[in-house]
């Protein structure tokens, strides 16, 4: 069972949050795709998804999404955290 911070749903629910669209730019050679998602929550802190989507990784025996999560600290801007593969959501 998953537990969440109801905090988090607030912030969004009060507009204390912003999240931008994603930046998604073509990687024509790889006919992949590289993609950038930040996001800053007023009480949180902020962060970043950062990820490359390449088809053809599936050859080479590896996953077509390759990416890593960065979050920072809210009052320095420190990072905090570097969420790897394996625990990133598509």
């Amino acid at each position: 069972m998953h537990r969440y911070d109801a905090g988090a749903f607030l912030a969004v629910a009060e507009g204390k949050v912003q999240t931008p669209a994603r930046t998604v730019i073509r990687v024509e050679e790889q006919g992949g795709f590289f993609g950038s998602m930040p996001v800053y929550a007023a009480g949180f802190g902020s962060a970043a998804k950062v990820m490359t989507i390449y088809p053809g990784n599936h050859d080479a025996g590896m996953a077509s999404h390759q990416g890593y999560i960065l979050l920072f600290a809210e009052e320095h801007g420190e990072p905090i955290a570097l969420v790897g593969p394996g625990l990133l959501p598509s």
